[in-house]
C-alpha cells in the first residue's frame, strides 16, 4: 500500500549558509501498514526541546515534549484516528533549583508540556492527520506566534501535492529592534522575533 511522510526542520546542514535545522518527519501508511510514525530530527548546533499540544480533544503525543541533542532524531506513532495539534521547538532551556525553564517556546517550566501550549514567540508546525473520509493529512509552519528557529515540513512519499513548507532562514538577524526577545532579558543576544501581528 502506498504511504506518506512528512519532516520538520530547523535549519539544515545541506545548505551553504549556516543555519540550524530541526526536523519533524512523519510517515503515513494505509491498512496493512502500521501507520503514521513523526520523526523528529535536530539538525541546529545545539539542543531543542520538541513540545507537542494537541487540539482540544486530541491525545496528548509524547507526554507532550523532551530533550532532542544536536544532530539525533526521535520517532513515535501517531494516532491511527484524526488527529491535530501543533509542534514546536524550545530553546536554551535548563533545569535548575528543581525548575525547568526554556528561553523561548516554554510551557509553564515544564519537561514534558503535557498537552499545555507555548510562551511566544516561538515557530510552529501544525498538523491534522487522518482528516476526513479521505484519509488526508495536511501541514503548515507558521509565523503567527513568531519566529525562534528555521523549520520545515517535508512530505515523503505522499499522494497528490505535498511541497515543502516553511521557513529555511533564521530570521532572528533581521529581527526589528522592537520585536526582539533576548536571554537574558535586555543584554543578551537574540533568541527570538515576535510576531508583528
Amino acid at each position: 500500500m502506498a504511504s506518506s511522510s512528512f519532516v520538520f526542520l530547523t535549519a539544515s546542514s545541506s545548505f551553504v549558509f549556516l543555519t540550524a535545522t530541526f526536523l519533524i518527519l512523519c510517515t503515513l501508511t494505509k491498512a496493512t501498514n502500521p501507520g503514521l510514525v513523526l520523526t523528529l530530527v535536530n539538525n541546529c548546533p545545539f539542543t531543542v526541546w520538541p513540545a507537542i499540544q494537541p487540539d482540544s480533544g486530541n491525545p496528548v503525543l509524547e507526554r507532550g515534549g523532551f530533550a532532542l541533542n544536536t544532530r539525533t532524531h526521535r520517532s513515535f506513532p501517531a494516532p491511527t484516528q484524526h488527529w491535530s495539534g501543533r509542534i514546536w521547538a524550545r530553546t536554551g532551556c535548563t533545569y535548575a533549583k528543581n525548575r525547568f525553564s526554556c528561553a523561548t517556546g516554554d510551557c509553564g517550566n515544564r519537561l514534558e508540556c503535557n498537552g499545555l501550549g507555548g510562551a511566544t514567540p516561538a515557530t510552529l508546525a501544525k498538523f491534522s492527520l487522518h482528516n476526513g473520509h479521505t484519509d488526508l493529512s495536511s501541514y503548515a509552519v507558521s509565523l503567527v506566534d513568531g519566529f525562534n528557529v528555521p523549520m520545515t515540513v517535508t512530505p515523503h512519499q505522499g499522494k497528490g501535492q505535498c511541497p515543502v513548507v516553511g521557513c529555511r532562514a533564521n530570521l532572528l538577524a533581521t529581527c526589528p529592534d522592537k520585536l526582539q526577545l533576548r536571554s537574558p532579558p535586555g543584554h543578551g543576544p537574540v533568541v527570538a522575533c515576535k510576531s508583528g501581528c
